[in-house]
């Protein structure tokens, strides 16, 4: 049940550890109770909660992309976002028989999300640069895909809500692929995740070689 919550507390730019039992409630941590629409915060000794920046997290996913070519972020930060259980913060996907592809993804930050940071299931992407650590469920994800180019990434300290909350199973992990033709990682940084740091799934093929160019990073 604690895998799948959505809610997400920051108090001085710091992570509050949720908990479902209000009885069991430490310093550093919070509690919702749907019942009586309340939410309850213990705060570390020495925080003042008059002078204090507390943010809760309301939105779910940040940036979603359906049946589109041609898109590039570059530079932004997606943070906090309140997500359903293995949803992305950042979404690119394709469905009803079409396809999604030349997506850039550069020196953008995915992280401090309640679930997953990076979603993507199109063709021809390059994500470089890009710090997608501090997720709930997982950093960067996808398949179904050819032609990929990841270089100096980082996916770090991920999937701290999905193993808190005893959720060991499928796709939890710092990055996982999974049926991507022609895929390339260099210099990839996966470290202190709570599930598996680089996760290379089934039915991947050519990971060293390429046949399709990523799209150019102008």
């Amino acid at each position: 049940e604690l895998a799948a919550r959505r809610e997400l507390v920051f108090v001085g730019g710091q992570r509050l550890a949720q908990v479902l039992n209000k009885t069991t409630l430490r310093e550093g941590g919070f509690h919702v109770d749907e019942a009586s629409n309340k939410l309850t915060l213990k705060l570390r000794a020495g925080l003042n909660p008059n002078t204090t920046t507390t943010e809760v997290a309301v939105r779910e996913q940040l940036f979603y992309i359906w049946n589109h070519d041609n898109i590039a972020i570059r530079g932004i930060v997606f943070q906090h976002s309140a997500n359903q259980f293995r949803q992305a913060a950042v979404a690119f996907q394709e469905g009803q028989g079409r396809e999604c592809r030349n997506i850039i993804v550069v020196d953008t930050v995915i992280s401090n999300n309640g679930q997953l940071g990076l979603e993507n299931y199109c063709d021809d992407a390059l994500m470089r640069r890009n710090r997608a650590n501090d997720n709930g469920f997982g950093g960067i994800m996808g398949g179904n895909a050819n032609g990929w180019l990841l270089e100096d990434n980082q996916t770090n300290r991920n999937a701290w809500r999905s193993w808190a909350g005893g959720y060991k199973g499928w796709a939890t992990a710092g990055l996982k692929v999974l049926d991507v033709a022609n895929f390339t990682a260099r210099r990839h940084e996966a470290k202190y995740n709570y599930a598996d740091g680089f996760w290379i799934d089934t039915n991947n093929t050519n990971i060293k070689e390429r046949k399709s160019a990523p799209p150019k990073d102008m």
